[in-house]
């Protein structure tokens, strides 16, 4: 999440430069520690600590971000992977149920010509007939 650390990035060099100029104004002071310079002094302090709180939480919750995208993108692969498989088995038994019926109907015509020689070439003369006459027709 760049765009997190670069906000926080912007935000501690803001800190830093506003807290450089409180310095360089107290210094001017030299020494002169009156109780609005302290209390200047404190607040630049309270600051950088609350800038260096704040960048952290901003990389914990970056942290934290990446982690559920990486675990939902594992999950989601995976789920997918398992769904692929599936239909790729599911494809495979039609593929063998298919062969084998395809196998057997071939089997039983073979058969019944085997059985039945000479219905079987008065069938196939009756259907070319029917089928020539259909043609002729065109």
């Amino acid at each position: 999440m760049p765009d997190m650390n670069q906000a926080a990035q912007a935000a501690k060099s803001t800190a830093q430069a506003a807290a450089g100029e409180i310095k360089s104004a107290a210094q001017q002071a030299k020494g002169d520690m009156s109780p609005v310079a302290e209390d200047l002094r404190k607040m630049v302090e309270h600051l950088r600590e609350d800038m260096a709180d704040l960048r952290r939480d901003m990389g914990d919750v970056a942290g934290k971000w990446q982690e559920r995208g990486a675990k939902a993108a594992s999950e989601a692969g995976a789920t997918l992977k398992q769904r692929a498989s599936e239909q790729a088995e599911n494809l495979k038994r039609a593929w063998e149920v298919s062969r084998d019926r395809t196998k057997e109907g071939v089997e039983r015509g073979e058969q019944c010509i085997h059985d039945h020689p000479w219905t079987s070439i008065a069938i196939a003369l009756g259907v070319g007939l029917v089928i020539g006459k259909l043609l002729d027709r065109r």
